[in-house]
């Protein structure tokens, strides 16, 4: 198993009432935490939907139900 990286629970998305799960590297999740550093820096690896659900919980899936698909 890599120690590096963590299993987090992200918030509950406000669309599904569910909470989801990334896994991210365990040093920046410390980063992000102390709030200092944008969530975009943090964790450069992931994806803008991945780093959305972080944020606000709301799932890629979830997102495209209620806003649909990027233009």
């Amino acid at each position: 198993m890599d120690d590096e990286f963590i299993t987090v629970i992200t918030p509950i998305c406000v669309n599904c009432r569910s909470t989801g799960f990334m896994r991210v590297k365990k040093e920046d999740l410390d980063i992000y935490h102390e709030g200092r550093v944008f969530v975009q820096d943090c964790f450069p690896y992931l994806r803008r939907d991945e780093l959305e659900q972080i944020k606000t919980g709301i799932h890629p899936k979830c997102w495209i139900e209620m806003f649909g698909e990027e233009e």
